[in-house]
């Protein structure tokens, strides 16, 4: 099982044709917030709400695209839906796209943690970044 960001898994759709080729039975299974998350968050964290820049995705359907490559598809738009789905997908014995659609307001802890370490005292020759810490003008 491999699960992944519906951002990060653009970088490497065409790995569902690899997949099918080489008789790989991966489900992927798409974390699809409609966004960047990690940089969403962070953004959100360190500037305040409503002040992100280039984080929004739209409501892609992973799986049809996967679907093109012969994988098996699935969209999971209910929690209750989850297990059923992911049971299917094994069952299929083929690699498997799992597009799981999540709330896009659910910040991990990790994401938290690196925010935090970008904000502190106001100084105004610092430039604090997510991820990235403090940079002197």
């Amino acid at each position: 099982m491999c699960i992944v960001g519906d951002g990060s898994i653009g970088f490497n759709f065409a790995e569902f044709d690899t997949m099918v080729r080489h008789r790989l039975n991966i489900m992927t299974v798409v974390n699809n917030d409609q966004q960047w998350g990690m940089s969403a968050h962070g953004q959100e964290l360190v500037y305040g709400k409503d002040r992100t820049v280039i984080t929004a995705l739209g409501s892609t359907r992973y799986g049809l695209a996967a679907a093109g490559f012969s994988c098996h598809a699935e969209l999971v738009e209910s929690p209750e839906d989850l297990v059923p789905v992911l049971n299917r997908a094994l069952a299929s014995d083929r690699p498997a796209c799992v597009n799981v659609m999540t709330d896009p307001a659910a910040i991990p802890p990790i994401t938290m943690m690196m925010a935090a370490a970008a904000t502190g005292p106001e100084d105004s020759s610092v430039v604090r970044m997510p991820y990235f810490g403090e940079r002197k003008l």
